[in-house]
């Protein structure tokens, strides 16, 4: 009887593990799934799902939608990203999913909500906060889509003309930087 030789399995990490891990280290998937939420019949939460769409995005990786679980092919998935996760599972249905239930949640929200926890947690000190803000014109309005992220904005209509539908869109940054003269330019 000759002994049986283990299956031994090789699969990279490559730089994948150093980004899972910071993840990991600053409770983002647990923060976005809290803030999201869980629904029972889930493979792959939407904490995990931006968790991959990180871990893609710092691979320096430029491709469709729908060829993203390539990227995770041969690598330990259920290592970086959970137990039971495999490539197949981060399809463009998946991470379509995830992304329209970070558009409901509200992205500006979702991702204020991190970045605070986040310096909260590296201890990192805020000293300013700096906000900058936007107005757009907007043509014609799809009714099956609400316009929610721009705040409707009869004033400043360069256009002159109050039936031209107009958007704002603004951005606040807080942050341990070096104060900055700015300059206000009206037309």
């Amino acid at each position: 009887m000759t002994p049986s030789t283990p299956q031994i399995k090789v699969q990279d990490l490559d730089h994948c593990g150093i980004i899972a891990g910071i993840i990991d280290e600053l409770g983002l998937v647990a923060e976005i799934d809290e803030l999201i939420g869980i629904h029972g019949n889930q493979k792959v939460t939407t904490g995990q799902a931006v968790k991959a769409m990180i871990i893609n995005g710092m691979g320096m990786i430029t491709s469709p939608l729908y060829l993203f679980e390539k990227f995770f092919e041969g690598k330990a998935t259920e290592h970086l990203l959970g137990e039971g996760i495999l490539p197949g599972h981060l399809n463009d249905d998946c991470l379509g999913r995830a992304l329209d239930k970070l558009a409901t949640a509200g992205v500006t929200k979702v991702f204020i909500t991190l970045a605070l926890k986040a310096a909260n947690k590296m201890a990192i000190e805020i000293k300013s906060l700096d906000l900058d803000s936007s107005s757009f014109h907007v043509d014609g309005h799809d009714s099956r889509v609400p316009l929610s992220p721009f705040v409707p904005s009869s004033r400043d209509n360069k256009d002159k003309r109050l039936s031209a539908a107009r958007g704002r869109s603004s951005i606040s940054r807080r942050g341990s930087s070096r104060s900055r003269t700015r300059k206000n330019y009206h037309h």
